[in-house]
């Protein structure tokens, strides 16, 4: 195997909205179904980051950033997320779903210098009142003090502001924009979003694997599409035996 097969390249999805609009909810069905694919939620890994002190220098910044729902500085996250997808990578994933970024258009541009360019960017799109009663009644553990009345208008507005220049860049390449309306259940969102990502030939790679590499198995080597088929038949086959009725359907 060819070091240029020993060490592929991220396959990036973007997945960006506003605040309460269903972006981990609908994040975690995907991952659910196509589990080759990594979940990385920004706001979740940052504020991890937060407990572990790993802002360093930065550390008091970041918290007042993250606890008044602030946009953190490009210089700040950037060297974390490339880090966590290098460290990820190095356990064998390499396909990522990043979950609530990019949220202005220079934060884009350096990722896509820094890390890779995404396949697609999945962009949801959620009317204020519904996204506001969605993040007020969620109860996210931990996400209590941030999700409050005054910094979700503070990042609506903020929402309102970027997200426009984010959709205009990469509306330029009809293959990367996949647009989706998430107001109403989340089951049916989520079947019209995949139905979109389908529509697309990075899409289809991105939810398959497409070249034939999925995750990295635990003796060094990438499983390939017939490895994985064959791995989601036989389990097919136990959920079948079990009684099981949950092989990756969403009701």
């Amino acid at each position: 195997m060819s070091s240029s097969t020993q060490n592929p390249a991220p396959k990036i999805v973007f997945i960006i909205g506003p605040p309460g609009a269903g972006k981990g909810t609908l994040s975690g069905l995907l991952v659910a179904q196509y589990p080759h694919i990594f979940h990385l939620s920004v706001g979740d890994y940052m504020r991890s980051c937060l407990l572990s002190g790993a802002f360093g220098t930065s550390q008091a910044s970041a918290a007042l950033h993250l606890e008044s729902g602030a946009l953190l500085p490009t210089e700040i996250i950037l060297p974390l997320l490339k880090g966590k997808i290098e460290g990820e990578m190095g356990k064998g994933w390499r396909y990522f779903l990043v979950d609530g970024f990019p949220r202005n258009i220079a934060q884009a541009g350096v990722f896509e210098r820094e890390i890779a360019k995404p396949l697609l960017v999945i962009n949801l799109y959620c009317p204020y009142t519904t996204a506001r009663i969605q993040l007020l009644t969620r109860h996210i553990p931990n996400r209590a003090a941030t999700d409050t009345e005054e910094i979700f208008s503070r990042r609506y507005r903020e929402y309102t502001n970027h997200n426009p220049g984010i959709v205009y860049n990469y509306s330029q390449n009809q293959l990367k924009l996949v647009n989706v309306d998430s107001n109403g259940p989340k089951g049916v969102v989520f079947r019209e979003m995949v139905g979109s990502m389908r529509e697309k030939e990075a899409g289809r790679e991105f939810l398959d694997g497409g070249d034939g590499w999925g995750k990295l198995l635990e003796n060094g080597i990438w499983k390939g599409k017939e490895e994985r088929d064959k791995d989601g038949e036989d389990k097919k086959e136990k959920d079948l035996g079990d009684g099981g009725d949950n092989y990756g359907m969403v009701t």
